[in-house]
């Protein structure tokens, strides 16, 4: 497995919840973050229901990313969709927060050692993800660290009286193992 010093992942406990809820202080960020699948503000008791379904959930699994040094949280990812049959799963719910924390790489470091932990796990053959259009910045990160786009849904996701669209990205276990 790749590692980075710069942080550790780990499994999701409920008590980190109110923490990572913090990070989602606005409807951007709560639409890029749930997809509009939850209302906005996402409450910490929602979230640690959620969290507990995950975790007695073996098609799926959430997790922490963690500063090393400072021992704080600096990011929250699932692991979800899960296709044994077919050799996939995805990737869900993908954040690096607090605000201070994005931007300096974190983001493509984590996606670096999440590609790993996934395809370590010789069943799976493709990695998948589905990201706002407007989110330059995640669509940036995903790029850099081997996903492709491969489709376009078009004004799928709702966001007030608006429609957005998204992609829809991938990494096959060729692409990882090349990049290795």
């Amino acid at each position: 497995m790749r590692t980075d010093a710069r942080l550790v992942i780990e499994a999701m406990e409920t008590s980190m919840c109110p923490e990572v809820i913090t990070w989602v202080n606005d409807k951007t960020t709560h639409f890029h973050w749930t997809g509009n699948t939850w209302a906005y503000p996402v409450g910490t008791a929602d979230f640690e229901s959620h969290v507990v379904t995950i975790q007695a959930d073996p098609d799926q699994s959430a997790f922490a990313l963690r500063d090393p040094q400072s021992q704080r949280l600096i990011g929250y990812f699932e692991i979800g969709s899960i296709d044994v049959a077919n050799h996939f799963g995805r990737l869900e719910r993908f954040l690096i927060g607090p605000q201070t924390a994005r931007g300096r790489g974190l983001g493509q470091a984590a996606m670096r050692v999440i590609e790993d932990q996934f395809f370590e796990d010789a069943r799976f053959h493709r990695f998948e993800l589905v990201v706002a259009t407007d989110n330059l910045p995640a669509i940036a990160c995903y790029q850099r660290a081997g996903f492709q786009v491969e489709g376009f849904l078009r004004e799928s996701r709702s966001f007030g009286d608006e429609w957005r669209s998204v992609l829809i990205m991938g990494m096959l276990r060729s692409e990882w193992e090349a990049s290795r």
